[in-house]
């Protein structure tokens, strides 16, 4: 009676041990790449050649969706590189892995011009994505206290052909304010709000006229409401 409960106390011990066990990135990657591998020698109906290279790609991917989910919770710090390089990367790390771990099953499924060609649709992709990310504007800048500001009545906002504000300022002068970037406060700037008091922080920009050449102009970076 009391082996026996030796036996059982030590086998909990084991089995919780066992599952607590929390494997590395890199073993997490492995086990993904031995997955996908598995999959490509044991179904190889699913990627023979005669189905389309889409066909062939989707299986590849969702072995490779169902294997990341399982990985994902044997590895803290598998699961905390997916969230921070998503999915893509992980299958990019996989893929550079399979040709040397079941590269023979790996041509059963894709031809040699296909799997270059999927490699040249992948890097056209980052560099579409990376043109991107350089096309995107810059974000709206938070209010700076140090920046020129000018505390003025809204009198009129043009949009067409480029988009600017027109003000008076306490002495009753108009002012022109050009509107080239994104700002903070731009819900402020309606035809409903004209005649209203505003704070508007910009700074000075060179821009060419065709009289004057370049000279300063008034560029918006924050509009604040005047109670």
């Amino acid at each position: 009676m009391k082996r026996n409960l030796v036996l059982s106390v030590l086998c909990f011990i084991v089995i919780n041990y066992s599952f607590s066990q929390d494997i590395s990135k890199a073993q997490a990657i492995d086990l993904i790449v031995a997955d996908v591998c598995k999959e490509l020698g044991e179904n190889k109906e699913l990627f023979s050649k005669s189905k389309t290279l889409q066909s062939r790609k989707v299986q590849v991917g969702l072995i490779l969706m169902k294997s990341v989910s399982k990985r994902k919770k044997e590895s803290k710090e598998f699961a905390a590189y997916l969230d921070d390089v998503g999915v893509k990367t992980v299958g990019e790390d996989v893929g550079m892995k399979l040709a040397f771990e079941c590269g023979d099953y790996l041509m059963e499924a894709f031809s040699t011009e296909e799997i270059v060609d999927l490699a040249e649709d992948d890097e056209i992709e980052k560099e579409d994505e990376t043109k991107k990310e350089e096309m995107l504007p810059p974000p709206p800048l938070p209010k700076d206290e140090s920046d020129l500001n000018m505390t003025v009545l809204l009198k009129k906002i043009e949009t067409d052909p480029v988009s600017f504000v027109l003000a008076k300022d306490i002495s009753g002068k108009t002012i022109t304010f050009l509107i080239v970037n994104q700002f903070l406060g731009k819900e402020h700037l309606v035809k409903k709000n004209t005649g209203k008091q505003f704070k508007i922080y910009y700074e000075n920009k060179k821009f060419y006229d065709i009289n004057d050449g370049y000279s300063n102009k008034k560029v918006v970076k924050f509009v604040e409401f005047v109670e």
